[in-house]
């Protein structure tokens, strides 16, 4: 993981069982996911700019998910802590 003067320019990853999504903060506090990939490295959504969903709208369009998006939810507010 990389970071900004302001934590939050660059992207993070986070990874549950071979799943993983990158991410990155958004001012004020809004988790933009970016990327999300499954266990046998297929990208199942890669997001432009602008058009990225929150953590909220992933668990919605991804529920089968819900272990990464606990474990990005814990890294945040680690990181933010």
């Amino acid at each position: 993981m990389t970071s900004g003067a302001d934590g939050s320019a660059f992207e993070r990853r986070t990874e549950v069982g071979g799943v993983w999504a990158t991410w990155r903060v958004e001012s004020p506090l809004r988790i933009a996911i970016t990327a999300l990939h499954d266990s046998d490295d297929t990208v199942v959504a890669s997001f432009a700019l602008g058009d990225q969903p929150d953590l909220a709208q992933a668990r919605e369009r991804w529920p089968r998910f819900a272990k990464l998006w606990d474990a990005v939810r814990h890294q945040f507010w680690s990181e933010i802590g």
